[in-house]
């Protein structure tokens, strides 16, 4: 890192630290912490006065931290920095710990320095990359960031040495359920293999549905987003509007159960069924948050959604999980 950039970094954790208590942490934010890493009262008092005191810490700027809130339900900025500290990135409202495969991993970064523009990003990542651009607001006014994967985390990386440039993002790992429907196939599908003869595509010209940026799409739910409550508080939805489930069903896929308490939806036989309920999803901002709720764990597939008021199938797209040996 830069000199000048660590002792700017050590100066604002200096400015931000005046901001505490000088009595220590107060009662909420030891709560929060013992909650959210299970430590004791006296290992989260200890925890937070040691982390404020180290003013070399990694620091998550007010801007980043605006776009990341919405996905870190129970976190405060200070929580989430302290989490970064760990492998194993924030659980997402999910009670497990397991490392996430480093091949569904996506992650943020600010574009600034020599990757202010977009078309200097998109030159980084190689033509066969579609970056995805976020904004935000924060201390700084407005603030751009792309989001890419493993490989285009590396990408950048190699690029920005390739360019001798002493620059580097601060990455920001993410954990949301993959999405990467084929435009030429139906791949992924739940529980068939597209690849297959009988699966492929009638004409040339056919296109698969739904499609990767098709909105409204139905999903089809089998686990807590079931609960027209929990899809509500999640989508943060007007307290008077009620999300509109119906009774569905998905063939192909089985039910299995992941730490001893959670749904699982994997490929199953081709006589197989599955029961739940289906929701159209509107936007696109409601699909990602529903990707975070689900984490890394899960991958969007297309699957054929049986809806009892509707002769045929619809095309829609429901969660599978990605690791069918760690179930039971």
């Amino acid at each position: 890192m830069d000199p000048f950039e660590e002792l700017e970094r050590m100066a604002i954790n200096a400015t931000s630290g005046s901001q505490f208590d000088e009595d220590g942490p107060c009662a909420d934010d030891i709560a929060r912490w013992q909650r959210l890493f299970s430590y004791t009262y006296s290992e989260a008092k200890e925890k937070i006065e040691k982390h404020r005191s180290n003013l070399a810490r990694g620091r998550v700027s007010e801007d980043l931290w605006a776009l990341l809130r919405p996905q870190f339900e129970g976190y405060d900025r200070e929580a989430y920095e302290h989490q970064l500290t760990f492998m194993s990135p924030p659980s997402f409202s999910r009670a497990h710990s397991d490392q996430v495969s480093e091949t569904h991993a996506s992650f943020l970064f600010r574009m600034e320095g020599p990757l202010e523009q977009a078309n200097v990003v998109r030159k980084a990542l190689g033509s066969d990359s579609a970056p995805e651009f976020k904004h935000g607001w924060g201390e700084d006014g407005e603030a751009k960031f792309c989001r890419v994967d493993s490989a285009g985390k590396a990408a950048v990386d190699r690029w920005l040495s390739q360019q001798r440039s002493s620059h580097r993002p601060t990455f920001v790992r993410e954990s949301l359920a993959r999405k990467d429907l084929s435009g030429t196939s139906m791949y992924p599908f739940l529980g068939i293999d597209a690849t297959f003869p009988q699966h492929r595509l009638t004409t040339l010209k056919s296109t698969p549905e739904p499609q990767q940026n098709q909105y409204p799409v139905w999903y089809f739910f089998y686990g807590t987003l079931a609960d027209s409550s929990t899809l509500a508080h999640q989508l943060q939805l007007p307290e008077q509007e009620v999300p509109m489930l119906s009774p569905a069903s998905v063939d192909h896929g089985m039910l299995k159960s992941w730490a001893g308490k959670y749904k699982a939806l994997i490929d199953g036989q081709s006589n197989s069924r599955v029961q739940g309920w289906a929701y159209e999803v509107q936007t696109a901002e409601h699909e990602e948050i529903l990707r975070f709720y689900e984490t890394a764990r899960y991958e969007v597939v297309r699957c054929s959604i049986g809806l009892p008021d509707r002769n045929d199938a619809v095309a829609g797209l429901t969660f599978r999980f990605i690791d069918p040996l760690q179930l039971s």
